[in-house]
């Protein structure tokens, strides 16, 4: 449980980082 509760964070953090990043040279 700890495992799939660890990859699903750091799944999220990917994704808000990929998000940023989109974001970022959108913006930019």
């Amino acid at each position: 449980m700890r495992f799939i509760r660890t990859i699903g964070l750091a799944i999220t953090m990917l994704t808000l980082v990929q998000a940023t990043a989109t974001a970022g040279v959108i913006i930019g």
